[in-house]
């Protein structure tokens, strides 16, 4: 696994956009761990919401298009719990509300891991597996480990983005540059 963990770090410091670091991280993912979905959502600050970024094995069209209350089922729990969640038959707790526009309702088994960067969410990485039952302790090793590379890459997507916009002069005000 340590062999592919540098792999993807590799291929996602060499991308040149967040889209492609998203892409690259929920397609390796779902292969180096042999699930049956991976998804990224991130935080939309303005409207208190995840929005799904990426995804391999959910419907294409939910990408950029579903979004969740932050508040709201087992995503919501990540994020407010601030720490990595697994369920073995996620049908049966009380917090699951699949939405049929991914088709996640067809997953059992779900991990979830926030995206933490100096203390904020940015944002929840999951993973889901057709059969319930239980991530093994390598599984979960390596999604966090992924999860914390995936929120360093959001940072510095949105500190860029902020840079670019205060210099086209959109963006007026406070600016703080790390």
């Amino acid at each position: 696994m340590l062999v592919t963990l540098r792999q993807i770090v590799q291929e996602v410091s060499t991308a040149t956009h967040l889209d492609d670091v998203l892409s690259i991280i929920v397609h390796r993912v779902k292969e180096a761990l042999s699930i049956d979905a991976c998804a990224v959502y991130l935080t939309d600050v303005k409207s208190n919401q995840y929005v799904l970024m990426a995804a391999d094995g959910f419907h294409r069209a939910s990408i950029g298009e579903v979004r969740i209350d932050r508040q709201e089922g087992l995503l919501g729990l990540v994020g407010e719990r601030r720490e990595l969640i697994t369920v073995s038959d996620a049908a049966a707790h009380p917090r699951y509300h699949p939405s049929s526009a991914t088709g996640e309702e067809r997953y059992q088994s779900f991990l979830g891991v926030p995206l933490i960067h100096y203390h904020h969410v940015l944002g929840v990485l999951v993973a889901w597996k057709r059969a319930p039952g239980q991530f093994d302790k390598d599984e979960v090793t390596f999604f966090l480990t992924i999860a914390a590379q995936l929120a360093k890459a959001v940072h510095q997507a949105a500190a860029v983005d902020d840079f670019s916009r205060m210099l086209s002069g959109e963006k007026q005000g406070d600016a703080f540059i790390q």
